[in-house]
């Protein structure tokens, strides 16, 4: 078994100086200490696991899908595989069921194992798309697998990460969405919960505040009116809040550009991104994410949207059918 890991720990990197004098609308948040650089021991994780068995023209490719950020764990068969996925904390296994051949032992051989993996994680079939293919994508499906991705017809980069991003482990967006969930539930439409929802967990999927309100199916007003029934800021100061979240994350992961970061985001420009996070922050990115560690991101984003120490903070699994309280973060 072979296997891609990033190095989790922190690089040394520039710290611009700090605007110790924001415009007064932006003083109501901590700003960030100054000081020496701190190595982030909170979220420094990959956020995703990936187990691959593919062939060497898709492992390619798939290895420019999953970039540094993801942790990719290369198996060289399917024991190997169904060995991984036992043993490692993986979330999503991505295999091309045709990479032994076509004939019925080798299908066969691919079917068992990923039907003997598929309860424990997401699997994704990734494949070219050839007769044989076709055959066992059908048999599969009608054994219940849903995520199918072929080559060269929808494995478009961005969209395949959008669609791994909805396994990714909970991660700091959690310790904000959380409560803010919890301060919605006796206010607000289960669509409007749902909309934040999607909202923290793939931030990239929205670039302003009509965007999440017409995925809820409400307008903006009625969706700020609910947000204000409940004590909370505006939909659009919601919309930067997940956006600056995710980008803070980015930037934890060595070699990314401030430009990969925009990218990755959806943003049209870096200069949106640069005012969102000084909005936010009342700093700038880099110099930021160098002087605070990921719990006192949390806590400041938390303090900027009203939801500090006095909100119950109660992480809901993925599944929003059980829970575990994490204490106040602040």
């Amino acid at each position: 078994m072979g296997g891609l890991s990033r190095n989790d720990r922190p690089t040394q990197r520039t710290i611009e100086p700090l605007n110790r004098n924001p415009p007064r609308q932006r003083r109501n948040i901590v700003l960030p200490r100054t000081g020496p650089f701190r190595p982030k021991t909170l979220e420094s994780r990959p956020s995703i696991v990936v187990a691959a068995r593919l062939g060497p023209a898709l492992l390619t490719r798939f290895r420019i899908v999953a970039g540094s950020e993801y942790r990719l764990i290369e198996a060289a068969s399917w024991s190997v595989l169904r060995d991984v996925v036992r043993a490692s904390p993986t979330q999503v296994a991505v295999v091309d069921p045709c990479i032994d051949g076509f004939d019925d032992a080798a299908m066969a051989r691919a079917i068992d194992a990923i039907r003997a993996i598929e309860h424990t994680v997401t699997v994704f079939v990734y494949t070219p798309l050839t007769p044989g293919a076709m055959r066992t994508m059908l048999t599969l499906s009608a054994n219940g697998l849903k995520h199918f991705v072929i080559s060269g017809v929808d494995d478009d980069i961005g969209r395949f990460r959008e669609r791994l991003e909805e396994f990714r482990a909970p991660g700091m967006e959690e310790e904000v969405l959380a409560p803010v969930l919890t301060a919605l539930s006796g206010v607000s439409l289960p669509a409007i919960s749902g909309a934040l929802r999607t909202l923290f967990r793939m931030p990239r999927r929205f670039q302003t505040a009509e965007d999440v309100a017409a995925w809820a199916g409400v307008t903006r007003q009625y969706f700020n009116r609910r947000l204000a029934d409940a004590g909370l800021v505006p939909l659009r100061l919601m919309v930067v809040a997940a956006r600056v979240l995710r980008a803070y994350q980015h930037a934890q992961v060595p070699g990314l550009t401030l430009s990969d970061v925009a990218t990755r985001l959806r943003y049209a420009d870096l200069r949106t991104l640069t005012r969102h996070v000084r909005e936010l922050t009342g700093t700038t990115l880099s110099a930021w994410t160098a002087a605070v560690t990921p719990m006192e991101c949390v806590a400041q984003v938390r303090a900027r949207l009203g939801i500090g120490a006095g909100r119950a903070l109660v992480l809901l699994s993925s599944g929003e059918g059980s829970h575990r309280e994490l204490g106040t973060g602040a």
